[in-house]
């Protein structure tokens, strides 16, 4: 019998291999697509790699012996990610992911909206989900017998509803910050390595349960350094020169030495919270709120800094001090 999870791992639809179940002997084989091949072997040396090949002999020879799997057109990836985008609660984040879908480059869109929504964890679980059922209605149809190992669901903890998160940090930010600026530089008496492992941990959960596109006060209340390079990417992604985009969009900070944007917030942040240049968006942003890097420790101004601007950072510090007091 095959596994399912066998199959899964094979449906990603890779140009210029083929996917085959042989039937006699219930194993998965693949087939290299003569056009595939003719980039890099004359035809004389593809026709004696294919004689060489068993694969392709049985295919000539016996075809019947092989079923070829489900292609682009039974995976239909588009629909699950409409399917997908309807089992989003935020009605703005539903909308948001359904536009994303409509016309040229729409794989691209999706994923940076999954991205900037912290709903990407959750696309591939249901996408994954859907590739087992289509997997298993394949081998059902063409009797195939298949040992159905698909993950078990995962058990989740009870998250606190975002809402309470949100009200936590606005009414209780400034009023810890003393005391969270003491726990933070307290931090610097604990093993490194141990800080790191715990905060991460939280800093996961956090960017779980608190949706970055609610909030967007980063984008609102903060103006990140830029690069040469962020200024470049930017000017590649928005097709225009780098002068174009340091006279539109940039001011230089004298203290800092840097480029900055020239409004708050940013003149990026759409109505929606969403990034009109998230692909290119400078590393600052990218990096930002830090609390998953290595060394949290020796960053407490910083971390303390952002506890007031982020709910995620006020979120780790304040379960950081439930782990570690």
């Amino acid at each position: 019998m095959i596994q399912l999870s066998k199959i899964v791992q094979e449906m990603e639809i890779i140009e210029g291999i083929s996917m085959y179940v042989h039937r006699p002997s219930s194993t998965l084989v693949q087939h290299f697509e003569e056009a595939a091949l003719e980039d890099q072997f004359t035809a004389e040396e593809i026709a004696e790699l294919e004689k060489d090949n068993p694969v392709s002999q049985g295919l000539k020879n016996a075809p019947e012996d092989y079923l070829a799997f489900p292609s682009k057109y039974d995976i239909h990836e588009y629909r699950i990610m409409e399917n997908f985008c309807n089992t989003v609660a935020n009605d703005r984040v539903k909308e948001a992911l359904l536009s994303s879908i409509r016309g040229s480059g729409a794989f691209r869109r999706f994923r940076n909206i999954l991205d900037q929504a912290n709903q990407t964890d959750k696309w591939y679980h249901f996408r994954d989900r859907a590739f087992y059922e289509i997997a298993a209605e394949w081998c059902i149809e063409h009797d195939i017998l298949y040992t159905d190992d698909r993950p078990a669901p995962k058990r989740t903890k009870k998250k606190l509803p975002p809402q309470k998160i949100f009200k936590d940090w606005t009414l209780n930010a400034q009023k810890n910050s003393d005391q969270n600026f003491d726990f933070l530089t307290s931090l610097k008496l604990k093993t490194e390595d141990r800080v790191d492992q715990v905060v991460i941990h939280i800093h996961n959960e956090a960017v779980e349960k608190i949706d970055c596109t609610t909030c967007g006060n980063c984008c609102k209340k903060m103006k990140p350094e830029l690069e040469a390079v962020d200024i470049k990417n930017i000017a590649d992604f928005l097709k225009i020169s780098t002068n174009q985009v340091q006279q539109d969009y940039l001011v230089f900070n004298e203290k800092e030495k840097s480029h900055e944007f020239n409004t708050l917030p940013c003149p990026f942040l759409g109505t929606d919270n969403f990034c009109s240049i998230y692909e290119a968006r400078p590393a600052a942003c990218r990096d930002f709120p830090n609390t998953d890097e290595s060394g949290f420790a020796s960053r407490r101004f910083m971390h303390h800094d952002n506890t007031l601007f982020c709910p995620i950072t006020y979120y780790v510090v304040e379960r950081m001090k439930e782990h570690f007091q």
